[in-house]
């Protein structure tokens, strides 16, 4: 076990791990901007099978390192979408199967400059337990083939949660707000989820904002699968997205993954939803 805390020392350190990885190098961070650690990775491709893990934060939307790595068949790149405000947080590296680096890092050149750690552990039990954790969290994921089309996909819907006071006075925003409120109170005799943060997303976000982060949410959320086993789809934001009377509210991305979600939840949809 080697802890670095040296800031100077943590880049080189995971550098010159990665140099010594044989079969697979698998990386979860939220923020992977640095060049030089992804140019590190597009020299072992060669030989070594890479699957990577980001958050969908706008940062990494900088990151345009990752249209070199993609051009390697053997190089897997994934984002994981950021839902009830929960962003996909984690820094760890597990190598060959066998070595984990985790701690504060993040690799990215801002990291370079803030009080940081790393923990490189050899222990091939606790490297399987990340590599699981990170297979679940793949799951969750959307897979990038082209990370260009990916960073304008993002944008939109980073773009769509940006409610101004202008769209907030919109007649037809604030009829879809007063349908969500009652919906919302209507699911509290059916589900059980934290309606606070769901309330606060409102808040912060307006109803529309709010209803396209949890629509271009690709999981099958909580509260979703209980409205379903209750019977009671019509009462999530899936459904509302799909109504023609607020179809001009959202994109076709929006309602094209909130439609999937219902058909993964077997929603019989009427025919003018059809």
């Amino acid at each position: 076990m080697q802890i670095v805390v040296e800031t100077e020392q943590i880049h080189n350190t995971i550098a010159r791990k990665l140099q010594m990885a044989n079969s697979s190098i698998t990386v979860c961070v939220a923020w992977f901007t640095s060049k030089s650690l992804s140019s590190v990775i597009k020299d072992r491709l060669k030989t070594v099978k890479a699957n990577i893990l980001i958050s969908d934060h706008e940062f990494n939307n900088k990151a345009s390192h990752f249209n070199m790595l993609l051009k390697f068949p053997n190089c897997d790149l994934y984002s994981l979408p950021t839902t009830d405000q929960r962003l996909m947080h984690n820094k760890f590296c597990v190598i060959d199967n066998t070595w984990v680096i985790t701690g504060s890092y993040n690799w990215s050149d801002k990291a370079e400059t803030n009080y940081e750690n790393i923990l490189l552990l050899e222990n091939k039990d606790i490297a399987a337990q990340y590599q699981q954790y990170f297979e679940r969290l793949k799951e969750r994921a959307n897979h990038i083939t082209d990370f260009k089309s990916y960073v304008s996909g993002n944008k939109q819907i980073a773009n769509e949660t940006i409610y101004t006071y202008e769209q907030q006075s919109n007649t037809l925003a604030k009829e879809f707000e007063t349908a969500s409120l009652a919906n919302l109170e209507t699911s509290k005799r059916y589900i059980e989820v934290d309606f606070n943060r769901i309330f606060d997303n409102i808040q912060l976000y307006s109803a529309v904002g709010a209803a396209r982060i949890y629509c271009n949410d690709k999981t099958i959320q909580s509260g979703l699968r209980q409205l379903k086993d209750a019977g009671h789809l019509e009462l999530s934001f899936e459904w509302m997205v799909l109504q023609p009377l607020y179809s001009t509210l959202f994109s076709e991305t929006t309602k094209k993954t909130a439609r999937q979600k219902l058909i993964e939840c077997r929603y019989s949809f009427p025919p003018y939803m059809l």
